[in-house]
């Protein structure tokens, strides 16, 4: 029995994997086109493979290329990337007993919280056996960020630079 772990390289994510056992199975999404800010915001391959590597989790990528509208980035716009494909998952890996989503506990926000609750109320009805789990979402991002070994934090992939630069918006969230 394995759980699906939704997989982006940034702390919450990387925080489930200090949980995740060799049975579990890691879904990333990798973002095929570059324009689209939200995808590509802050996904940095090399931290997703060194993060996976050093936890000794295996990694599914899935590409996908949708025209999309751009709106405000947030937790919503991996949920959306994800969701799709964590269907086919569980559909096609009997073996997945339950699906991880990291989150903090100052997500979702208000403005987004119906829009989530719309994908769980349909996550339930089309996979009723599978669990759509928060395990984390108790603790801030820095709690997260404390959970997560020393030694793995410099590959964590949240900053908008992809350098880990501690001043914009994303690094500041846990520092």
């Amino acid at each position: 029995m394995s759980r699906l772990i939704l997989f982006s390289g940034g702390v919450e994510s990387t925080a489930l994997m200090t949980m995740a056992t060799p049975d579990d199975i890691a879904l990333a999404i990798r973002p095929t086109d570059v324009k689209d800010v939200q995808a590509a915001l802050t996904y940095k391959q090399s931290s997703i493979d060194a993060i996976s590597k050093f936890f000794n989790i295996s990694v599914h990528y899935s590409e996908y290329v949708l025209p999309r509208i751009q709106t405000k980035t947030s937790h919503v716009h991996q949920m959306k990337m994800f969701i799709g494909m964590v269907h086919l998952m569980v559909s096609r890996y009997p073996s997945i007993v339950e699906v991880w989503c990291g989150r903090n506990c100052d997500e979702p926000s208000p403005a987004i919280a119906p829009m989530i609750e719309q994908h769980m109320a349909a996550w339930a009805i089309l996979n009723p056996n599978v669990p759509f789990l928060h395990p984390l979402d108790h603790l801030s991002k820095v709690e997260q960020m404390v959970l997560i070994p020393k030694e793995i934090r410099h590959h964590i992939s949240s900053c908008v630079t992809h350098n880990n630069c501690g001043y914009c918006f994303k690094c500041k969230e846990y520092t």
